[in-house]
């Protein structure tokens, strides 16, 4: 389902998405949180907590992010993926990498106004990114300083 701007429309109660965070630029322990959260409300929790919501830079990640995400018992997982209005483009938070890219087509950015959207992960199927507004889902974290398995 899609808004009048050609954008998807907000996931309902049934497909709130976790949000993933990591500790690393190489993404091998990973922990689901399965807590509905914001977009900005996932990045506060994974910065107060670990470090910052997972940025996806290589195939490898993409690879890692995808495995942990098939765990997810919502249909799309938050990455630290976010639009700016201000600079109208899309960043990676914390990192400044934007050369690997998977999104979904019928996702790709830039077709209208991106402001205001964050990027997802598919939790299963193509495992690839969408485009989503900031709305309550369940989280994903890096384990390897927090000592947990």
């Amino acid at each position: 389902m899609q808004t009048s701007t050609g954008k998807p429309a907000n996931p309902t109660a049934t497909t709130l998405m976790p949000t993933v965070n990591t500790q690393s630029l190489h993404p091998v322990d990973l922990i689901l949180i399965q807590e509905n959260m914001t977009w900005i409300g996932a990045m506060s929790y994974c910065r107060e907590n670990h470090i910052d919501l997972v940025h996806i830079s290589t195939e490898y990640i993409q690879y890692k992010v995808a495995e942990k995400a098939r765990n997810a018992t919502s249909r799309h997982v938050w990455l630290g993926l976010r639009y700016t209005c201000t600079l109208k483009h899309w960043v990676w938070i914390g990192s400044d990498s934007n050369c690997y890219q998977n999104w979904a087509p019928e996702h790709v950015p830039g077709k209208v106004t991106d402001c205001g959207f964050s990027g997802a992960i598919e939790a299963t199927g193509r495992q690839q990114w969408e485009l989503w507004m900031d709305i309550m889902h369940p989280t994903l974290v890096d384990s390897e300083e927090e000592g947990a398995n």
